[in-house]
């Protein structure tokens, strides 16, 4: 292996959780397990990329320190060691079942679920894996949930399958049904209630389907929804026009669970309307000010909920016209 392919410099967005001089001890554990299963090949930006040799085929895997940085920074140094042996125990897969799976669909298709992720968390290989935005500036993954371990869906792998990617993820999402869910009403004042929900591992995949998984949780104008880690979901169902009020209560927990949370998904806001999602609009003023604003659409609404016009009111106002 090339030194130069190694980049050793300390993402930014791990600098409130540990040190750079932590972050290359965590480094140098990584790289030396990890050099025990295959081929290293490069580092970069707190993601390793190796190959793992097979009789047949050798496969490239890519690897985040993300989680596994997360997961240090909050346990005592010398506990390191072990977490990380732990964390990469994964990489023993039992070869033989997975090509029996990736072999024969109707197995498979009960193993399959998803997983939400940031849209960066596999950059150089995510053309090879089944994905799709269903969150903007998230991916959606169909995975197999195997030995409890999850192995990402490579599209080169389920040839054999013969099956449309939309099969895939509607069995994926059906089989999401089967996970537990915590679902919660809490009152934040007396004006703002909200919906928490609350999964090991698919809040935020199921908050995909909002109007089939939740639909109780979807106000007359839709709902403000956030997926700051793939185990905690947050919906406001949007009813008024104090969306802004929710957000302005309610971002701090977002940040602190996007922050501290093992899994991280994303911090921004998105309002769920007639099936789909869109982003809240964030970004920097002049004065380096930051600012978040309801989407285009929902803004309208607002002011129109604020002037005492509601979208009945015009709807009707559009028959009466037709007639």
């Amino acid at each position: 292996m090339i030194n130069s392919t190694i980049d050793r410099q300390m993402p930014s967005s791990y600098g409130h959780l540990i040190s750079e001089t932590d972050y290359h001890h965590i480094l140098d554990i990584c790289l030396k397990l990890l050099s025990r299963h295959g081929q290293l090949e490069s580092v970069k930006e707190g993601c390793i990329r190796f190959t793992v040799p097979h009789p047949n085929n050798s496969t490239q895997m890519q690897v985040s320190l993300d989680s596994l940085v997360r997961k240090c920074a909050r346990c005592e140094r010398d506990e390191w060691q072990e977490i990380i042996e732990e964390h990469f125990s994964h990489l023993s897969m039992n070869e033989a079942a997975l090509n029996y799976i990736f072999k024969d669909y109707e197995f498979a298709r009960t193993l399959l679920k998803v997983l939400v992720k940031p849209s960066d968390c596999f950059p150089d290989t995510i053309d090879q894996l089944v994905h799709r935005e269903d969150f903007p500036n998230t991916y959606s993954f169909v995975v197999i949930d195997f030995e409890d371990k999850f192995h990402f869906v490579n599209r080169q792998h389920v040839t054999e399958w013969e099956q449309p990617e939309e099969q895939l993820f509607e069995d994926a999402f059906q089989n999401l049904l089967q996970e537990e869910a915590t679902v919660k009403e809490v009152e934040l004042t007396e004006d703002i209630k909200m919906f928490g929900v609350f999964s090991g591992n698919y809040a935020a995949s199921l908050a995909v389907h909002l109007n089939q998984n939740f639909y109780y949780t979807i106000g007359q104008y839709g709902a403000v929804v956030a997926i700051p880690s793939k185990s905690a979901c947050f919906i406001y169902p949007v009813n008024d026009a104090s969306v802004m009020n929710y957000v302005a209560f309610i971002i701090q927990l977002i940040q602190d669970f996007y922050q501290k949370d093992e899994y991280p998904i994303t911090d921004e806001f998105y309002w769920f309307y007639e099936g789909k999602y869109q982003r809240f609009v964030t970004g920097v003023t002049a004065q380096n000010e930051h600012f978040i604003a309801p989407p285009p659409q929902l803004f309208e609404i607002i002011m129109r909920l604020i002037s005492g016009n509601s979208l009945d009111n015009e709807d009707d106002d559009d028959d009466d016209d037709d007639e």
